[in-house]
């Protein structure tokens, strides 16, 4: 497995867009078998991204400002969309909740636990 580099396209005035560094960061080469157990040689992990502290902040840097200010709240989808939509919400102020895509969830239902000892 390996990153797949982009092309020069992926260039404004000799700096690197933010799209070239996403896919250069993310976009994969090799065999890679997809959970619906189809094989693919191309492969998009979004982890990859999300785990590059400037890489992410860039991106919210970019996202922000497009966040209407009558917004009120961000969601991210399990997993792969929670770490953008919480540095988006430390970023805008605006409030972050979860989607599940499992219908038995219940993401706006929420459970305390008891305190100790009761």
């Amino acid at each position: 497995m390996r990153a797949a580099c982009p092309k020069a396209r992926g260039k404004q005035n000799g700096v690197m867009t933010l799209a070239s560094r996403v896919f250069a960061n993310s976009h994969l080469t090799g065999t890679f078998v997809l959970r619906s157990g189809r094989t693919a040689d191309r492969y998009f992990d979004k982890y990859r991204f999300e785990s590059d502290p400037s890489l992410s902040t860039a991106i919210v840097e970019e996202l922000a400002p497009l966040v209407p200010s009558e917004t009120d709240g961000l969601a991210g989808l399990e997993l792969g969309g929670v770490p953008i939509a919480t540095m988006l919400s430390a970023k805008t102020g605006f409030s972050r909740c979860q989607i599940s895509n499992r219908p038995e969830s219940r993401p706006l239902e929420v459970r305390r636990r008891p305190a100790a000892g009761k």
